[in-house]
């Protein structure tokens, strides 16, 4: 499958190569973080979970991006995960993009479609299809946007996995504070078909979040703090060994800082809270980073 996503990749560089440097976007960043659930309970669903068990990993990531018309923008992002003492959790990932997106007065109408490659500990694990439209409407203090997720997964060797998502959205965001804060809030359901019945499952999720600018002193901040609660049904499990019901909250708060023109420095607290029909599926984590970024 990597074979493919070099195939995609190298098409998406030849066509960014046609745009004019200036009109190229460019990002980087490098993270320290530590995770005290150092688990793969999200990756692979029916790993068992080790939330005495922490680690600390480095982050890097690096993206390019460009518009070779006003409404097309193309991507190549890449990312990778380092788990000091856990290196089965170490990731790699891929990924190429592009997006259509038209205005029409208040209105826009997009669709964008993403591939995305993913290795741990140095072996293919899993690739990913994803195509999205949506409809947004940006009217004075207020934007709303209705969209779908349409994904593929396909696992290297684990096939009981293999899936297909369809989710649907709405998020609405309040401006004030002279567009400088907002309040949201995001809505979806899912329902994923895997090869396997044991994973099959029905989604809820919202999110509530509220996002502000402030300065003391002479130093701006943005500040971010959003609450998600999600809900998954496993509808088809019928033995009462295996998951058949998670709910899970969770609270991040982020604090970033300009420290130059295009650089930044961000911190991050996010803890999880999980609660299934299951012991090995019911733990709390905590995943701590600070962020360096890079922006042209």
């Amino acid at each position: 499958m990597f074979s493919k996503f070099l195939s995609a990749t190298a098409i998406m560089f030849v066509l960014l190569a046609s745009i004019p440097a200036s009109a190229i976007e460019v990002s980087a960043l490098v993270g320290l973080a530590s995770d005290s659930a150092a688990s793969l309970e999200d990756l692979a669903p029916g790993a068992q979970s080790r939330s005495s068990d922490s680690d600390f990993l480095q982050e890097l990531e690096f993206g390019i991006s460009g518009m070779p018309t006003n409404e097309l923008t193309l991507s190549y992002d890449f990312s990778a995960e380092n788990y000091s003492d856990y290196s089965e959790n170490s990731s790699l990932t891929h990924g190429v993009s592009g997006r259509w997106n038209r205005d029409i007065g208040d209105w826009s109408y997009g669709v964008s479609v993403d591939y995305l490659d993913m290795s741990l500990d140095g072996n293919n694990y899993l690739d990913m299809i994803m195509f999205t439209p949506s409809i947004s409407v940006f009217s004075g203090n207020d934007f709303l946007m209705a969209s779908a997720l349409f994904q593929d997964k396909s696992f290297d060797e684990y096939s009981e996995f293999d899936a297909e998502l369809a989710q649907y959205s709405f998020l609405a965001i309040r401006f004030f504070n002279g567009f400088k804060s907002n309040i949201n809030v995001n809505f979806s359901i899912a329902e994923e078909d895997a090869q396997s019945n044991t994973y099959d499952y029905d989604e809820d999720k919202i999110t509530f979040g509220v996002s502000h600018k402030f300065a003391i002193g002479s130093r701006r901040y943005r500040g971010r703090f959003d609450y998600e609660f999600r809900s998954r049904d496993y509808t088809k499990v019928t033995d009462s060994a295996v998951r058949s019901k998670e709910d899970r909250d969770r609270f991040r708060f982020r604090l970033s800082t300009d420290m130059s023109e295009n650089t930044e420095i961000e911190f991050e607290i996010d803890h999880k809270d999980r609660d299934a029909n299951i012991v090995a599926s019911t733990y709390d984590s905590q995943f701590l980073a600070m962020r360096f970024k890079y922006r042209r």
